[in-house]
């Protein structure tokens, strides 16, 4: 007989995955990153807590490696993203609270194919005002980052499309 903490935490499980309507026997690390705002930007969620700045966010990729015809998994409290460890061919589960998710509906509405977007598309859809934010937040994040990291060569990766965009813009 299985221990009575065991049995909580698989039917916790199961009940996570119904809410997403993830359908798959396969068990795979779960975070419960609820506490944080977050979005997904591109191929990319970041997240964090808004008292402490944009120089403490977390971001991961999203991870498509896996055979499931979706990678974001919105449910009508929390949305399940699988993201990726950047070792080997490991991700886990992140669960996040829809009610905190940065400049986005509330509930995010579940989709057939949602899987990760071009930033190069994202960039394309943001509005003029959208873009002015844009280039003070990844100004912020890229001053906050160290010099040739990942994080700064994202930064510089995404105001070069922000800036192209303006340009492309301006000159149609």
């Amino acid at each position: 007989m299985s221990h009575y903490l065991l049995r909580q935490h698989e039917d916790a499980l199961a009940d996570l995955y119904h809410h997403v309507g993830f359908k798959d026997a396969v068990i795979f690390p779960v975070h419960d990153l609820t506490e944080y705002e977050w979005n997904i930007v591109g191929e990319w969620v970041v997240w964090g807590l808004a008292d402490d700045g944009p120089e403490r966010a977390y971001e991961g990729r999203i991870y498509t490696q896996h055979p499931y015809d979706k990678h974001v998994w919105p449910g009508r409290d929390l949305t399940m993203i699988s993201v990726d460890t950047g070792v080997g061919m490991m991700m886990y589960f992140a669960f996040f609270d829809n009610a905190k998710r940065v400049g986005a509906e509330p509930a995010p509405e579940p989709k057939t194919d949602t899987g990760p977007t071009k930033i190069e598309d994202v960039v394309r859809a943001l509005t003029n005002q959208e873009i002015r934010q844009g280039y003070k937040d990844f100004w912020a994040h890229l001053n906050n980052s160290e010099p040739g990291s990942f994080g700064a060569k994202f930064y510089t990766h995404v105001l070069t499309l922000l800036h192209e965009e303006v340009l492309r813009r301006f000159w149609s």
